[in-house]
């Protein structure tokens, strides 16, 4: 599995993107620990394909397969759902990714500290992210 796993991040590196979600398929049926970095995969795969429904369900998906098997605030769990805000920014849902990851901020400052590289890369994220438009 973890050949085909590299094979599909080759094929992604290479523009081959429909050939990358085969593979990363094809890593899933060998080995379903591989599930959700094959997950995170797709849904990169999917924003470069322009399918950005597609995109987004699979990485809320992720988000939740995740936070079912390590807990809804873990850190592997807190990494996918801002996974998944970034794939909302990606596809110009900017108030939701900016809700979701100032939530997964938070949980991180609380949880692991300010200075934790997870918590400064959710910072990034929401710097990334265009003002909140209010009404």
């Amino acid at each position: 599995a973890f050949d085909i796993f590299l094979q599909a991040r080759r094929l992604m590196l290479a523009g081959r993107y429909d050939e990358a979600i085969a593979a990363a398929d094809k890593a899933v049926e060998l080995d379903e620990n591989a599930a959700s970095v094959a997950m995170e995969l797709k849904s990169r795969a999917f924003i470069r394909l322009g399918q950005f429904d597609q995109a987004e369900r699979i990485a809320r998906m992720n988000a939740q397969y995740v936070a079912r098997i390590d807990g809804p605030d873990s850190s592997e769990a807190l990494t996918s759902k801002a996974s998944h805000a970034d794939t909302l920014r990606l596809v110009g849902r900017f108030d939701e990714s900016r809700d979701m990851a100032e939530n997964i901020l938070r949980t991180q400052t609380q949880m692991m500290g300010r200075d934790h590289p997870d918590t400064r890369s959710t910072a990034k994220l929401l710097a990334r992210l265009p003002p909140k438009h209010t009404l």
